[in-house]
């Protein structure tokens, strides 16, 4: 909420939210929880403004012309889009992350920066710059994005330098782990096709464009969430592993240890996203408690010190879409672990529809069946296999076989199941919903709360498409374009100006 209200405009929605978290606190009637939920508050509004002026302090306003700068990229980080070369790393004169952009010059450099395995620092001449905000309503918010991993700059490169330097004592441990993920990366692009795509996906985090036509599907069916829990993996890693040490008979407190260690190691190495951070530290923060406080924790509360972790390392994260699905559905798996596969797929559904709208602006009509098998189908076949198939190279084949059905079988319901463009409900509109799906945890008339959910769809539906004539401005880069709709689109008209126009000063 100090989020809101700090980097974007006021917004009523989160002052209301605000005095109905205020009020529960309350209604608890204990003077210690009020006290240090005010403690807490105080801590965090200091705490973000602070993170606030040091983003601020950071962005560069107007393009400045730099010189022999020298750029600190991890080999994973390394992005080859025919010229175009896309490095992100941290700039070390000016102490912050950066997003680097060079058109290659020759087959040679493109080469180079393709076969590149190893972290290194690069010596760049260019123009850098503030991130620019969108431009028209609606559109992708690429300096948001870039927020939320601590970038607020880009560095168009006129100029780098292949020369090796010397990369800075302090970040060596940190390049041998990148090292060690691109490497895992450059292995598992040896795997078949969709074998290869969903490895690199779920191990590593890492998406390639061969992954692009699965994920597309995924999308389509409005089963993104399905990436949201990617961090799944984990925890049955874990329950493998202890499972093993009792087998060889290793204490648990061996185990606990080793996993202390190996768990943010292997954070790193599946990249870092949300949902791997999320997954990591769910797992980590019981294991730490246990091991060196005798404190046992239950998974609500896992979750709780997680997502204070996570937004505390990077506040912008907040408003991803990965982040919201993955923190929130899992939540909603926290709570339902009793109810059967049927009600879980229903809730994870109702729960995911409105953000996914948020984001997308549109649903498939098949996401709330799909929703009720889709978790068995990603629990006891896609994870395996995608699993056993990189471990044991004998079953790659099979592996990738089998997610190449599964693939297939997404593709043809895509094909085939209806979209429906809902357009981008108003944020009231998507807190309400939130906040029926939760009364429907708790209330006893839940018909009367589910056909409150049903108008409030129609009615935010009528409202984004309701007939009337319309008038819309574009940025488009090179020019603008004006589009002019009238009712019920019996014409529809689109002008473009074709670049930007020049008019002669009068002498």
């Amino acid at each position: 909420m100090v989020i809101e209200l700090l980097f974007f405009e006021f917004n009523y929605i989160f002052i209301v939210v605000l005095c109905l978290i205020c009020l529960r606190i309350l209604c608890t009637k204990s003077i210690c929880i009020v006290n240090i939920c005010l403690i807490w508050c105080l801590g965090c509004i200091t705490y973000i403004f602070n993170y606030y002026q040091c983003s601020k302090s950071r962005e560069i306003k107007q393009e400045l012309s730099v010189k022999n700068q020298h750029i600190l990229v991890y080999a994973d980080n390394i992005k080859v889009n025919g010229d175009l070369l896309t490095l992100t790393g941290r700039w070390l004169e000016g102490k912050q992350q950066i997003c680097t952009y060079y058109y290659l010059k020759s087959k040679a450099e493109q080469n180079y920066f393709k076969k590149q395995i190893n972290s290194d620092v690069y010596t760049v001449t260019g123009k850098i710059k503030g991130i620019s905000p969108p431009t028209n309503e609606n559109e992708f918010d690429y300096k948001k994005f870039c927020q939320s991993k601590k970038i607020y700059n880009g560095l168009t490169v006129k100029h780098i330098s292949l020369e090796n330097n010397k990369v800075p004592s302090k970040y060596k441990l940190l390049c041998k782990l990148h090292d060690l993920r691109k490497s895992i990366i450059c292995y598992l692009q040896l795997f078949p096709k969709y074998l290869r795509g969903y490895s690199t996906a779920l191990v590593v985090g890492y998406r390639d464009d061969g992954f692009d036509d699965i994920n597309s599907s995924i999308k389509e069916l409005g089963l993104l969430y399905l990436f949201s829990l990617s961090g799944m993996h984990v925890f049955y890693l874990v329950k493998t592993l202890q499972k093993l040490a009792q087998i060889l008979r290793i204490t648990a407190e061996t185990v606990d240890m080793w996993l202390i260690i190996c768990l943010p190691i292997y954070m790193i190495l599946a990249g870092s996203s949300s949902s791997i951070i999320r997954a990591v530290f769910m797992v980590w923060i019981p294991i730490f408690s246990r091991y060196f406080l005798s404190i046992k924790i239950d998974k609500l509360t896992s979750w709780s010190l997680t997502i204070i972790i996570n937004l505390l390392y990077s506040p912008m994260i907040l408003f991803t879409m990965g982040m919201q699905l993955s923190y929130l559905l899992t939540l909603v798996l926290i709570l339902n672990e009793e109810e059967n596969s049927i009600k879980i797929g229903i809730k994870m559904s109702g729960y995911s529809i409105p953000l996914m709208l948020w984001h997308t602006y549109q649903w498939n009509v098949l996401t709330t069946f799909l929703s009720i098998c889709i978790i068995p189908i990603f629990e006891y076949i896609i994870l395996p296999f995608t699993i056993i198939g990189v471990l044991l190279n004998v079953f790659s084949k099979i592996s990738n076989t089998i997610l190449f059905l599964i693939s297939i079988f997404f593709e043809k319901l895509a094909d085939s199941s209806p979209m429906i463009t809902f357009g981008k409900p108003d944020l009231t509109v998507v807190i309400l919903l939130l906040s029926l799906m939760i009364c429907l945890e708790v209330s006893r008339r839940k018909n009367v709360v589910i056909y409150l959910q049903v108008l409030v769809y129609i009615f935010s539906y009528s409202q984004i498409h309701r007939n009337k004539d319309e008038l819309v401005y574009f940025d488009i880069g090179q020019g603008d374009a004006t589009l002019i709709r009238e009712k019920n689109n019996n014409q529809i008209i689109l002008v473009d100006t074709g670049g930007k126009v020049i008019f002669k000063h009068e002498k």
